[in-house]
């Protein structure tokens, strides 16, 4: 429960971190990414990413693929 709640802080931060100015402002050039201003794609790349980093980790269905199945019943 520890390591996951760590390891969300840190995607959280992460994300915190590529979503401020000083990184941001390295796609914010003259550029399109299939029509999409760069800045724009960058971020929803970003925020996408960070979507499925939290969900991996938050997962509580996760947790139960770890249990060891029953053995099927005989007939």
């Amino acid at each position: 429960m520890q390591q996951r709640r760590t390891k969300l802080i840190g995607i959280s931060i992460i994300g915190l971190i590529l979503l401020n100015f000083p990184i941001a402002g390295l796609f914010s050039r003259n550029y399109t990414l299939w029509g999409i201003p760069g800045l724009y794609a960058a971020f929803f790349l970003v925020w996408l990413g960070l979507i499925f980093l939290i969900k991996h980790y938050a997962d509580p269905a996760r947790k139960r693929t770890a249990r060891p199945s029953k053995p099927p019943a005989a007939p």
